[in-house]
């Protein structure tokens, strides 16, 4: 299960809003197992991952097990059910680690293999499965986007070193960690704060053939953000949210760039963008995760509204000292927040803690 895990991720930023879903086939001779099929879930509107391993498969099927990270669909969407073709095939057990949340599968799926005399086992390595595909989980049982707040800071709590300056804070290897994270989300979302001081890309680089590059969100409720930025000329589309303050030649003009959508979204009571309606508003253009690289406002303000579902911060091993440098929290945070399933892990120098909100 954990190699069918590990084969899922491969489809990452290529499946949505369809899973990420990794198939192992095993077949036992002369008491050895050996694994004679894989295959991974590659982009929407290609064929599953169960079907991938069938097809790949180096020997008869007859009497083989399967492993497969999610159970097998048995509706019909983009591509047939692979409950039909896991029966034609003679595979006769099935470990499943997840049940799938979709209404149209929720356990369908697994009742149909039994009733065609598959053995079935469930629950397998259920928490890492779950994790895997917490931002499909989330978007097909709410339609809503899995939002992660991601951000680095030092160990006394700044994100960079000193006020307006733009600031290299990770070692190497998590800058790697941070774009392959990258990989996962539909969008990254930033404030015009940071795109005015760092004049960041914010694309996906890694040496590897396919690359996914997000759709960019720029909150910029007076419409600041320079023709020049640095972001406006990469590829993938961008989307920049700002108010009706916003100066309606410049939103004219950014209109007019490739690739680039100003979209005019409602004020709040401090006359800031609504951060409610933006993101019913991208989840209405089926935008189903949301990583945010921010800075400190923007990060209080969405742990503020109760959106954020997970943190990522990046404890770089430096202190600024500075009490006048930007802090990860800008605004004050009026209720207490506590957090569940609690991670931490070492990448090179730095410590990645991660948590979900209760």
């Amino acid at each position: 299960m954990l190699e069918a895990i590990k084969l899922a991720e491969e489809g990452a930023g290529f499946t949505s809003p369809n899973p990420m879903v990794g198939a192992i086939i095993t077949k036992q001779e002369k008491g050895k197992i050996k694994i004679i099929g894989k295959g991974y879930h590659k982009k929407f509107g290609h064929p599953h991952a169960e079907i991938e391993a069938i097809r790949n498969a180096t020997e008869d099927l007859q009497g083989a097990t399967m492993y497969v990270n999610l159970e097998p669909c048995c509706h019909t969407d983009k591509t047939p059910p692979c409950t039909k073709e896991i029966i034609k095939s003679g595979i006769k057990e099935i470990f499943v680690g997840l049940k799938d949340p979709n209404p149209l599968v929720a356990g369908k799926g697994i009742i149909e293999l039994e009733k065609a005399n598959i053995r079935v086992h469930t629950g397998i390595l259920e928490k890492e499965c779950q994790k895997l595909n917490e931002i499909f989980i989330k978007w097909i049982t709410k339609h809503q986007p899995f939002i992660l707040l991601k951000t680095v800071c030092t160990l006394d709590g700044k994100i960079a070193l000193q006020k307006d300056t733009k600031t290299t804070l990770v070692s190497e290897a998590s800058w790697q960690k941070v774009h392959k994270l990258r990989q996962f989300y539909e969008a990254i979302l930033v404030g015009i704060d940071t795109v005015l001081i760092d004049d960041p890309k914010l694309t996906c680089r890694l040496n590897k053939k396919q690359i996914h590059h997000p759709k960019r969100i720029i909150l910029d409720s007076n419409l600041r953000i320079p023709l020049t930025a640095a972001l406006l000329k990469e590829p993938g589309q961008t989307i920049i949210c700002c108010t009706s303050k916003a100066d309606i030649d410049k939103k004219i003009k950014l209109a007019k760039l490739n690739n680039v959508q100003v979209l005019e979204i409602s004020q709040n009571s401090a006359g800031k963008i609504d951060l409610n309606e933006l993101i019913k508003t991208l989840a209405g253009k089926n935008i189903g995760s949301i990583m945010i690289e921010g800075g400190g406002t923007i990060n209080s303000a969405f742990l503020n509204t109760g959106l954020i579902d997970k943190i990522n911060l990046i404890y770089s091993p430096k202190i600024s000292g500075i009490s006048t440098a930007p802090s990860v929290f800008a605004d004050q945070i009026p209720n207490q927040i506590k957090f569940k399933d609690i991670q931490t892990v070492m990448c090179d120098e730095d410590l990645w803690w991660e948590g979900y909100l209760k």
